[in-house]
């Protein structure tokens, strides 16, 4: 056997400019946004949590404020029985300037904080709309996204436009994304019954 030739080390610039085209979106090293997923670089701990910023909304029905409660399945504890309302954060700070259809949410990052780690923990997005006057609420959609990555105990930090179930969510989906530790799949089973079912739990175009 022959010894494999010996490649010549380039210089600091030329290894700098390799590096970076692997890296940059699109790069030859992976594809999508990114060759690393940076959503790796650390474990996730209960006691630092996570932040999230819901900013806004797309093509709602009616035109009324809108505001998102935000919250956390399991334990989904605002849409038990007996709602408990101590874990809801909700968006207070308005863009004047959007349409009431397309809301902009001020409030920046809110933080979630000693939520244990399970597969299947999803944040909940409920959007209502204001009933300027009679001091009540009506349900427009939600949503649910996904916490952590398939592979384990890493946030899957990003930005994510979302499509909104009519109504709130029911004790049952929330259960099945739970016991099933994979949000992903019922979104799925979920879309797949609105394509088939004229009263399906979606409404195409509106989104969070």
């Amino acid at each position: 056997l022959n010894p494999a030739p010996q490649q010549q080390a380039g210089s600091d610039a030329q290894l700098v400019a390799w590096m970076t085209a692997q890296l940059q979106p699109g790069g030859p090293a992976g594809s999508g946004d990114s060759a690393i997923n940076l959503n790796f670089a650390s474990q996730y701990f209960p006691e630092v949590g996570l932040l999230l910023a819901t900013d806004g909304a797309l093509r709602l029905p009616r035109g009324l404020p809108a505001a998102a409660l935000v919250t956390a399945s399991p334990p989904g504890a605002f849409y038990q029985d007996h709602p408990v309302v101590d874990d809801i954060k909700v968006t207070l700070e308005y863009d004047l300037a959007a349409p009431l259809a397309s809301p902009r949410w001020l409030d920046g990052y809110q933080a979630f904080r000693g939520l244990q780690y399970h597969p299947g923990l999803a944040i909940i997005v409920d959007v209502r709309l204001m009933v300027p006057g009679a001091g009540t609420c009506s349900p427009v959609g939600w949503s649910a996204l996904p916490v952590f990555e398939r592979e384990g105990p890493y946030v899957a930090g990003g930005m994510y436009q979302l499509p909104l179930f009519n109504g709130v969510p029911s004790r049952t989906v929330l259960k099945d994304m739970a016991n099933e530790r994979d949000v992903d799949a019922v979104i799925v089973r979920y879309l797949q019954a609105s394509d088939t079912n004229a009263d399906g739990p979606w409404t195409p175009g509106i989104s969070i």
